[in-house]
């Protein structure tokens, strides 16, 4: 489950908390989609060293926010 929660006192930084997700289908088609937003890949995606582990990514929001990603 994700969430989104306004407040105001948060506001969009590139030192922040890092926003991870578990992507609904692949990485490539997620970070497909936040480039078509303005967003940018920071790591491309990655293999975790760890025996089936997944994969993993991180990319920045078009507020320059930090979001990882899992598959």
């Amino acid at each position: 489950m994700n969430t989104v929660v306004f407040s105001p006192y948060a506001k969009p930084a590139p030192n922040g908390a890092i926003v991870s997700f578990v992507v609904p289908d692949t990485i490539e088609a997620t970070i497909l989609r936040i480039e078509q937003e303005q967003g940018k890949v920071v790591i491309p995606k990655t293999k975790i060293e760890a025996e089936g582990k997944g994969y993993f990514a991180l990319c920045t929001d078009s507020e320059n926010n930090q979001i990882g990603l899992y598959e």
